[in-house]
């Protein structure tokens, strides 16, 4: 046998060496084909499914956008009625004390009735 190879028939250890070899053996062959695999699996995600989420997700980001829009045009329409000391809508009429939740709340409502309307 040469040198620096262990002999694996002739001693008490024999069954060992083999077993280490053959994972080894194992290591090596998943080392290489396990990140060559993941790579595979990745670019096939990305060739057939992203597309899809990447649509949902610029449709989500569009109404999102919209809400925003919406919420602003109504914050710019209230007005202050500093004798009151409350926050009024011309639009529809309705008026809350002015205080920062409940503005947020008086908008949110606004914002749901008006997207509920159709146009």
């Amino acid at each position: 046998m040469g040198e620096g190879v262990p002999e694996t028939n002739n001693s008490a250890n024999g069954p060992i060496v083999d077993a280490s070899a053959l994972f080894s053996g194992f290591l090596e062959f998943v080392a290489t084909f396990v990140p060559l695999l993941a790579c595979l699996i990745v670019a096939i995600w990305f060739i057939f499914f992203s597309s899809g989420r990447h649509k949902a997700e610029v449709k989500r980001v569009q109404r999102e956008e919209a809400k925003i829009n919406i919420r602003k045009k109504i914050y710019h329409r209230l007005r202050y009625v500093e004798n009151d000391h409350i926050v009024f809508d011309p639009e529809s009429s309705e008026e809350v004390p002015a205080e920062r939740e409940a503005i947020a709340a008086l908008i949110t409502r606004l914002a749901n009735q008006s997207s509920e309307k159709p146009v």
